[in-house]
């Protein structure tokens, strides 16, 4: 092709769509020993240039994305280690990712039907590689894209490992459903199996060989949020009402989210420990931090640096011995305080709550508000909310820049107002 017929279009969605696909994936081979993409790195970094030489135009956007990432810089330099300012540096990294995707969008060369394509294509793809793991398993060959799993029935598909894979699915099916409705649907339950049934039977296949009582239980909260508001509501009452019959199911994934979900509420450690060892790993540090943090130490407020994770969890997680390890609730609050947490919530969550948004915001909380945020998989959901905040409008499908060859760039960049 020559290089003159290139579109700045066609570069803005190349980049963009692939963004989203390298924080959705990851590969085996270019997974650290500290489970770290390196993939997801590459482009980070690549972000930069890129934002300068596509010359995106963020404005408010990146004044609010600098003032969240340079108070847990203050708070790292103060209290911190240089560890500590690695941690910092790479949630920074991370976040380039982010202002990359929220920059093409609001280029306005991004079409809504690319991004509905991308996410269908991306649940479709993980059920594809986690049915080719459970074959490959049971046929005594190496497994594709082995990088953390529980054995047979618990695979991680394209993700690090299967609870990764549940949530990621889960985010991304939901988003898919929401972007996917017409302007004024009302979201009826049988409507989303007649419109996206192959969608829904690839879904729920890549949940269920994840083998994770996180998945089973974000699967069902997927579909269910995308419903209307009645939906919503004759569903949960028919849910609480068969609530007993569900442990008649002869799955172990099944009855571990059941007692989960059972175990939570209570706030008995040895229950949940019980019921589900990977999920206490991610409430009890939240469990701690409500026994142990005090509104009159100064550290609740400003935040103790990331080091101040250890005093709350070290040697406290039953069965994980001297692990530290806490996701961003309540890690970041722990680490950067009320202060800081409002700073990053404000920026990256709750100005982009609507109506229409209300759903992924909710189920962002539910699955990502334990996780580490030093993650792909936290910052893709970030980045599933920021989308579907883009195109929560009904004109947001037609949403399209006309094509403008390589060598009117100068001009455009002139007059472009974004999207």
């Amino acid at each position: 092709m020559n290089i003159r017929t290139i579109t700045r279009a066609s570069v803005v969605r190349l980049v963009v769509l692939t963004l989203i696909f390298v924080f959705a994936t990851a590969f085996a081979p270019l997974i650290g020993v500290d489970q770290r993409n390196y993939l997801v790195i590459f482009f980070s970094i690549l972000s930069v240039p890129l934002i300068m030489f596509l010359r995106f135009r963020l404005k408010k956007e990146l004044l609010l994305v600098i003032a969240a990432l340079v108070y847990p810089w203050l708070v790292t330099l103060f209290k911190g280690t240089l560890g500590d300012l690695t941690t910092t540096g790479y949630t920074t990294l991370l976040a380039t990712g982010y202002l990359a995707v929220v920059g093409g969008l609001r280029s306005g060369h991004i079409e809504l039907e690319s991004v509905r394509k991308l996410l269908k294509g991306l649940i479709f793809l993980y059920a594809l590689v986690s049915v080719l793991q459970l074959l490959t398993s049971f046929a005594g060959l190496p497994v594709l894209n082995l990088i953390l799993s529980k054995g047979v029935w618990s695979y991680n598909s394209l993700a690090v490992e299967p609870s990764h894979a549940g949530r990621a699915m889960a985010m991304t099916m939901l988003t898919y459903l929401m972007l996917s409705r017409e302007w004024g649907d009302r979201a009826q339950f049988l409507n989303i199996f007649r419109k996206h049934g192959r969608t829904v039977g690839a879904f729920v296949v890549s949940i269920g060989l994840t083998g994770s009582a996180t998945g089973v239980i974000a699967a069902p909260l997927a579909i269910l949020l995308a419903l209307s508001k009645r939906w919503i509501f004759v569903l949960s009452g028919l849910l609480l009402m068969a609530w007993p019959m569900l442990y008649l199911i002869d799955s172990p994934v099944v009855r571990r989210a059941l007692m989960f979900m059972t175990a939570v509420p209570t706030m008995n450690i040895t229950a949940i420990v019980a019921a589900d060892q990977s999920g206490a790993l991610r409430v009890l540090p939240v469990l701690l931090y409500l026994d142990k943090a005090s509104i009159g130490d100064v550290n609740f407020w400003l935040g103790g640096g990331p080091g101040a994770i250890s005093a709350y969890v070290k040697g406290e997680l039953v069965g994980a011995g001297d692990l530290v390890a806490a996701g961003f609730i309540p890690g970041y609050l722990i680490s950067y305080g009320v202060v800081g947490t409002l700073f990053f919530l404000y920026a990256f969550v709750f100005r982009f709550l609507t109506a229409f948004t209300l759903p992924i915001v909710v189920l962002w909380l539910f699955l990502f508000g334990v996780t580490a945020w030093n993650t792909q998989l936290f910052w893709f959901g970030l980045i599933l909310l920021r989308v579907a905040h883009h195109f929560r409008h009904p004109h947001a499908a037609q949403r399209f820049v006309p094509p403008l060859r390589f060598q009117e760039f100068h001009n455009f960049y002139r007059t472009d107002r974004g999207g």
